[in-house]
């Protein structure tokens, strides 16, 4: 049990990804004389952009004592590692916090690291930014999340003259620090193809599978495993050979996400 002061609060604070959701939080106290009160924050609905946000409870302990239960929940709930949550009492110590998701409260004396520490994150799908001719891709990590690279593909349409060979590059956001990845194979010109990286992925031979006449898939070897990803960091291309003749469409790639924002 936690001592709560005459006159505190309980503060709920959240970070989500996730919209049209609803959450509060409850405490439960005894008061040093036996009698019982309850501090609840208002419901609300968060932002869906990972931005932090703070709610406090509607009215203040009465007197000294402690917190004998405490939990937040709400409306609306996804997965894991959708919504970040914690609890504390003003001026005072931590109740919870943890990961918010559907049929999980986060309750009394739970204590989880937002991020790989604290364990899976939300699996998801991401379609990114188609560029214009002649650009490459880049598509960067949102503020307050981290991101696991799981996969990445873009289609590639050639016309006349170039031949591209893209490669996956990823920096810190100002092409420092850069990781390289294995280059795809090298496209023909007047042709559209897939180049598709992935983890574990065992390449054979030959790295291009045709599909169709005009359409082929270059599988790449691996992607790192447990390569994490702050806030910032961007998943891009390096196409020796891009000309005012290619053009990338919008990326789909698949990630693993923590909220990492800091909870007041």
């Amino acid at each position: 049990m936690v001592q709560i002061r005459a006159g505190e609060k309980i503060v709920l604070s959240v970070i989500s990804s996730l919209a049209a959701t609803n959450v509060y939080a409850v405490a439960r106290i005894r008061y040093d004389d036996g009698k019982r009160d309850t501090l609840s924050t208002p419901e609300f609905t968060p932002s869906a952009d990972r931005i932090g946000e703070s709610r406090e409870s509607l009215t203040r302990a009465q007197r000294d004592g402690v917190v004998e239960d405490a939990f937040v929940n709400g409306t609306g709930l996804g997965s894991r590692g959708r919504m970040y949550v914690q609890v504390a009492i003003e001026n005072g110590g931590r109740l919870c916090r943890g990961h918010l998701f559907s049929n999980h409260p986060v309750i009394l004396g739970e204590n989880v690291d937002p991020g790989p520490g604290g364990g899976h994150g939300w699996i998801h799908t991401v379609t990114g930014t188609d560029p214009a001719a002649a650009a490459e891709v880049s598509e960067a990590v949102p503020t307050n999340a981290a991101w696991k690279l799981l996969s990445f593909t873009v289609v590639c349409a050639q016309g006349i003259t170039q031949t591209p060979t893209p490669a996956i590059v990823i920096d810190d956001g100002t092409t420092a620090n850069r990781r390289y990845y294995w280059p795809s194979g090298g496209q023909s010109a007047s042709t559209t193809a897939t180049h598709a990286w992935f983890r574990g992925h065992d390449p054979s031979s030959a790295a291009k599978v045709s599909m169709t006449d005009t359409d082929a898939v270059f599988w790449n070897p691996n992607l790192p495993d447990g390569l994490i990803l702050p806030e910032a960091y961007r998943i891009r291309t390096i196409t020796a050979g891009i000309g005012a003749n290619t053009n990338y469409a919008a990326p789909i790639f698949q990630v693993e996400e923590w909220l990492i924002g800091k909870v007041t």
